[in-house]
């Protein structure tokens, strides 16, 4: 049995152009959802000073050989306050000074049992990063693939 495809040159040279653009609107299309993960996580990023919502950016962009993002916050206190949970209702309430000088809590006893409580004015909020991932993990692959195939042309 013998088979015959008729434009078999112009498929194998399609297949060789996707081969390289596939990787390419990938980059392009995680690092646009990195954008719109970091626009989120800024705008739930707790502010005192604004020293910590300034400092939010993503330090790693997607390339077409390493499809890896990383996006951070430039401050020695970005994890501390990102793992404080709620507190008092009241501004005043989080800030007035304990009458036992107690040992600070750390990032590693930060969690729902933690003794240090924050107030957070909305819209910001702890967790202020992860949440933002995790509202974007939903519809994630469908966004990228469909980004991904505007961009190739499919």
């Amino acid at each position: 049995m013998r088979l015959h495809l008729k434009g078999h040159k112009q498929v194998a040279a399609k297949l060789k152009s996707l081969a390289i653009e596939f990787p390419k609107a990938a980059a392009i299309a995680l690092n646009h959802e990195a954008h719109d993960v970091l626009d989120q996580a800024l705008e739930w990023t707790p502010v005192r000073t604004g020293r910590l919502r300034r400092t939010g950016k993503i330090q790693s962009l997607a390339k077409p050989k390493s499809l890896f993002v990383r996006i951070t916050y430039g401050t020695n206190y970005a994890l501390y306050v990102h793992e404080i949970p709620p507190g008092p209702k009241k501004p005043q309430q989080a800030l007035r000074p304990k009458k036992k000088k107690k040992k600070p809590a750390t990032t590693k006893d930060a969690g729902p049992s933690a003794k240090r409580r924050a107030y957070h004015a909305p819209p910001t909020r702890w967790k202020f990063l992860e949440a933002a991932v995790d509202m974007h993990a939903k519809g994630f692959e469908q966004r990228i693939g469909n980004e991904m195939k505007e961009i190739i042309g499919l």
